[in-house]
């Protein structure tokens, strides 16, 4: 299999042991570039030289030459910097979204949030334990009305309304498919939410 490089690097590790692992980049050459030194990494870096890493317990960004962008301050971390150059995270369990510079857009005050924006700018945001959609301002698109949303198999929160334009919701112990206005719009069977690839997500 071809390997992808982002900046001319990959992502490797190498174990500790106990499934323990440390991550750094190599070269083309297999040469280290950014020693393993890191919990865990990206499998690259953006467009403007941006991976997610972990050191210790906490989350920040470094550059392709391994320095810090964004110190590691959260517990929680997102997918990165989308199309909106913002990235949602989280500091003492309380989610918010944080610019490029690390700046918070909004204080962190959610119990929950999705792993991004999607296009249209709709993000998953939970509060006193109802689901809803914020914009990056922190502020409701869809009001924290339901009481799960669901996810990949993989545990990743949505990012983004399933096909486009609708999400797939519970209220009162029935799933429900809901348009980008928040209107219910289907009662959906079992066999519809649980195919193979949805679980709900609660805290």
């Amino acid at each position: 299999m071809k390997q992808a490089y982002s900046f001319g690097l990959y992502r490797q590790e190498i174990s500790l042991g106990s499934n323990n692992y440390l991550y750094g980049f190599i070269n083309k050459k297999g040469q280290w570039v950014i020693e393993p030194q890191f919990t865990y990494v990206s499998n690259g870096f953006d467009k403007f030289g941006y991976s997610i890493a972990k050191k210790g317990d906490l989350y920040g960004f470094i550059n392709p030459r391994g320095e810090w962008l964004i110190n590691p301050v959260f517990d929680g971390i997102g997918m990165g910097f989308g199309a909106n150059n913002c990235c949602t995270a989280s500091i003492n369990k309380q989610w918010g979204m944080i610019d490029r510079m690390g700046n918070w857009l909004f204080e962190p005050k959610f119990q929950m949030l999705g792993m991004g924006i999607d296009k249209k700018g709709f993000c998953p945001a939970q509060l006193n334990d109802k689901w809803g959609f914020i914009n990056k301002d922190g502020l409701w698109i869809i009001p924290p009305t339901f009481d799960s949303m669901y996810c990949e198999p993989t545990g990743i929160r949505i990012s983004s309304f399933r096909d486009g334009n609708t999400c797939i919701i519970q209220l009162n112990n029935h799933s429900y498919r809901i348009n980008r206005r928040g209107n219910l719009t289907s009662l959906l069977s079992h066999s519809e939410v649980f195919p193979t690839t949805y679980f709900p997500v609660s805290s």
